[in-house]
């Protein structure tokens, strides 16, 4: 059970909990690795942006149990390094608020313009502050309202993955590693 806590001005909370966990490796459920074995999901990256450092750590574990590689970003800055190093993700979840006047949809059109089309899934509790109605919407973004349910994210991923084409092979961690030691 993914819960997702948000208060305006406050922050946000998520608590991922299992039940029926031993200590060591987890093995998904079996609905999980049911959708696992489809071929779109396969070599998959997606990227967290998010300003709270649990809500990064907790999401990119639970994704990982997917079997995705993910990576996870606390602002735009830390995003754009991200991508300069590993390249663009196949998917980007972000938060709508990051903190200081950041906006995880800012970043996300950022991203977009500079990189091409991605799918987008802003999470947020606040949809009174999202400026877009439905019509206004452009087609590589979603919105989910907080609390989002495991189930409506795999939905989310499972439908974004399936419109895309074959991902690219990630770039190896030793060549990642050269790669900042260069910089």
């Amino acid at each position: 059970t993914i819960t997702i806590h948000s208060e305006p001005g406050k922050g946000t909370r998520m608590t991922v909990m299992w039940t029926g966990l031993a200590i060591g490796r987890m093995n998904p459920p079996e609905r999980v690795t049911g959708q696992m074995r489809l071929s779109h999901w396969r070599g998959r990256r997606v990227y967290v942006l998010d300003d709270d450092k649990e809500v990064v750590r907790s999401l990119c574990a639970l994704l990982e149990t997917w079997g995705l590689t993910v990576r996870g970003a606390g602002g735009a800055h830390d995003l754009q390094e991200l991508v300069n190093v590993e390249g663009c993700p196949d998917v980007l979840i972000a938060d709508l608020h990051l903190g200081r006047n950041q906006s995880g949809l800012a970043v996300a059109e950022h991203l977009v313009e500079t990189q091409g089309p991605l799918p987008v899934l802003i999470i947020t509790a606040d949809t009174a502050a999202v400026p877009l109605s439905d019509g206004d919407a452009p087609s590589w973004l979603t919105l989910m309202q907080k609390p989002v349910s495991s189930t409506a994210l795999q939905a989310a991923l499972d439908t974004f993955f399936a419109e895309l084409p074959e991902p690219t092979k990630s770039r190896d961690p030793a060549e990642i590693e050269a790669s900042i030691e260069r910089k």
